[in-house]
């Protein structure tokens, strides 16, 4: 059975690319639309479940993903967590392997590797050129704002591109994008009794893995290089020559915009928290620019995690939520 969360935004929409896998396969789809609507019935019990605040909205779709399968009465997933991250299958490593081939003078490589990722239509549609201004640029956006006082914003890890592909890779499996996302999948399949397995972080595949040569996770414009030789008889073509890479998406500006925006705004607009964090006169003027038609992805981000840090803080700091909420019965 393959379980899947979907969307009607066409940038979003990757029914097409599951209707291949199903037609080779022959497994049973089933499908589940996450919402903005259904979040706001949802957002206690996900984020007594999550016993923290959440950077984005993302998670909430695997918290959908193992609701379905317990109601289809599945106890035990298969995930593909990890394989990203080892085998650089995220548009910023294309430009950390670019930096390593230039750091080691192989200029004809680079040059050409460049051309083969960068003249690819299907990746320069779909980059998120804006978000990748925090690994060239390695500066926190709004943060001026919320920590006015502050003459640098402390980092538990730089967000730069690193010395070397396998360094970057590291970092996110050992310290920032890896950890995080198990944790996610952890407490949103627990949440509903499930067993998440995720063999692609099996301790043996990840140390052999850690030892191959850049050129064999990045080549010739294809991320995950060696993954799709290795499959290259079993993936369907449309599966093994894509490059639309997405990550668990959700529409979050859209819902920000529409069904989230008077949680938002009601959750901002006297918080009770912040001002042991931030300073609050920052979050105003942030609203002030969303309550004025301002929709960067930065500024959504943004007030995003200041509202979801003062729900979860209604909730475990006041007191808010006595016992626990039965979720899967």
């Amino acid at each position: 059975m393959h379980l899947a969360p979907v969307f009607d935004e066409e940038e979003l929409d990757e029914r097409s690319y599951i209707n291949e896998v199903v037609q080779a396969t022959g497994v049973d789809p089933h499908f589940v639309f996450p919402s903005g609507e259904q979040l706001i019935v949802d957002f206690e019990n996900w984020m007594w479940c999550q016993e923290e605040p959440v950077s984005h909205t993302n998670p909430y779709a695997q918290y959908c993903v193992a609701r379905l399968a317990n109601q289809q009465g599945i106890k035990v997933l298969l995930d593909g967590q990890g394989a990203d991250e080892q085998l650089a299958g995220y548009r910023k490593f294309i430009l950390v392997y670019l930096k390593e081939l230039f750091s080691q003078r192989k200029y004809p490589l680079a040059f050409r590797e460049g051309l083969s990722f960068f003249l690819s239509p299907e990746i320069l549609r779909t980059s998120q050129f804006a978000e990748g201004r925090r690994y060239l640029l390695n500066k926190a956006d709004n943060a001026t704002l919320l920590w006015p006082n502050s003459t640098s914003i402390k980092r538990p890890f730089s967000l730069d591109l690193g010395n070397s592909l396998t360094e970057r890779l590291h970092q996110d499996i050992t310290c920032s994008s890896l950890p995080l996302l198990l944790r996610y999948e952890d407490r949103n399949s627990m949440a509903f009794g499930i067993e998440a397995r995720v063999p692609f972080v099996d301790h043996e595949l990840v140390e052999w893995l850690m030892r191959l040569p850049s050129d064999l996770r990045l080549h010739h414009g294809w991320t995950k290089y060696i993954l799709r030789e290795a499959l290259s008889d079993i993936l369907p073509p449309k599966i093994k020559k894509r490059k639309t890479k997405l990550g668990f998406l959700t529409p979050e500006a859209k819902w920000l915009s529409g069904p989230l925006k008077p949680w938002l705004i009601d959750t901002l607009k006297s918080p009770m928290y912040l001002q042991s964090v931030v300073e609050l006169a920052g979050v105003r003027q942030l609203m002030l620019q969303y309550q004025k038609g301002a929709s960067s992805p930065a500024l959504f981000n943004t007030l995003f995690r200041l509202a979801i840090t003062e729900f979860w803080a209604r909730q475990f700091i006041g007191g808010k939520i006595q016992s626990m909420p039965l979720l899967h019965v």
